[in-house]
């Protein structure tokens, strides 16, 4: 009896033994699974990228970070130093991006002339993608300008940045131009509206390749600046027709009435936002707007709930903005804005997908607007 009760020990043990050793091996897998791992990031860097489509509607691949800075459908730029997703998306900046985007459609074998989004990605040591996804500013679609190799684009770019600057970026084809420092000195024309108690400053020719003659029309609480493409002259229709054939693609900053005890963001929540869910759209402050001459405006714009990490076609981002109201930013820029020293104005402003200089200090055509009452 002594010796089966021995055995039947030595079997429990050798039991406990096996069951502690298995769960030994577990903790140490977890453990490794677990451990930190060296970091992904060729030279700690990562890049904030614009990227197009191909021929077949489809986003071309995205760039190894060895990859030149400007190829075929996309253009990028790197951060040194910036080693996770996040952290790009917070040095990644509005004039990075706009930076990008011209390079990118100043291209002259560039066939990609229709929509990009703007993106940042890190990189593993090889230099293949790790991981990306859209920039701070969401995933919407952007649009390259309609005019680009006669000259639109190129002006632009000289009145955004100096010679020095732009010697620094990667399209030596403009060089030449900057280097001789010769650009016509812009004629600026003032507006100024007494009914709505605004004005701004604005170039009224643009002397690029075919030459664009820009005019303003007043109709009730909207200032519209636009061009009548193919005349050399302000439209002569009604206010009817030039609201049906020209208001769609002109820029403009309409005029609201606020409570004047109401911040910016609780004025556009109570004006433009009553009756909608506060998950499908939302209120949130802007860099549109700036730099101007008095940076003490406040800027604000409505957004669209989507998750930043997803690349949403065109018609669900569609089905997204219906839920909000036609203030909603999408596919361009526009913002609300409001100045502290006159809080009972609200104002609206609609750029679409490009911008007017105003001749006046280096800033565009919105950045001068002054609320006068």
């Amino acid at each position: 009896m002594a010796k089966k009760s021995t055995a039947r020990f030595s079997i429990k043990k050798i039991s406990l033994i096996s069951s502690g050793g298995v769960i030994l091996i577990g903790i140490a897998f977890v453990l490794w699974v677990l451990r930190p791992l060296p970091s992904p990031l060729l030279d700690g860097s990562g890049s904030c990228i614009i990227r197009g489509e191909d021929g077949a509607n489809a986003s071309v691949n995205m760039p190894e970070a060895g990859a030149p800075n400007i190829g075929t459908g996309y253009a990028k730029l790197q951060k040194p130093g910036i080693q996770t997703i996040e952290g790009l998306k917070s040095v990644c900046s509005r004039a990075d991006f706009e930076r990008l985007a011209l390079n990118y459609c100043l291209r002259d074998s560039q066939p990609f002339q229709g929509q990009y989004q703007e993106e940042v990605a890190i990189y593993t040591k090889s230099g293949e993608p790790f991981s990306s996804t859209c920039g701070a500013l969401g995933c919407d679609y952007r649009y390259c300008f309609s005019f680009t190799h006669d000259g639109l684009l190129r002006d632009i770019q000289y009145l955004l940045f100096s010679p020095r600057q732009f010697q620094s970026q990667t399209n030596p084809a403009f060089a030449p131009r900057l280097q001789t420092g010769i650009f016509p000195t812009p004629i600026v024309k003032a507006f100024v509206s007494p009914d709505l108690g605004i004005s701004f400053s604005y170039i009224p020719f643009f002397p690029n390749g075919i030459g664009q003659y820009f005019f303003t029309k007043e109709i009730g609480d909207t200032v519209y600046l636009y061009w009548n493409p193919p005349s050399k002259l302000p439209f002569s229709g009604t206010d009817a027709e030039f609201l049906q054939t020209i208001a769609p693609g002109s820029k403009y900053v309409e005029v609201f009435n606020k409570d004047p005890q109401l911040s910016l963001q609780d004025a556009i929540k109570q004006q433009f936002l009553t009756g909608y869910a506060e998950t499908d759209c939302f209120v949130k402050a802007t860099p549109y707007g700036h730099p101007r001459e008095d940076e003490s405006f406040q800027t604000s714009v409505i957004d669209y709930s989507r998750h930043s990490n997803s690349y949403l076609t065109r018609r669900q981002l569609d089905a997204l903005v219906a839920k909000c109201p036609k203030y909603v930013t999408f596919n361009g820029v526009s913002y609300f804005m409001m100045d502290p020293k006159h809080p009972n104005k609200l104002l609206f402003i609609e750029l679409g997908q490009d911008n007017l200089p105003s001749g006046v200090g280096g800033l565009m055509w919105d950045g001068t607007i002054k609320v006068l009452q």
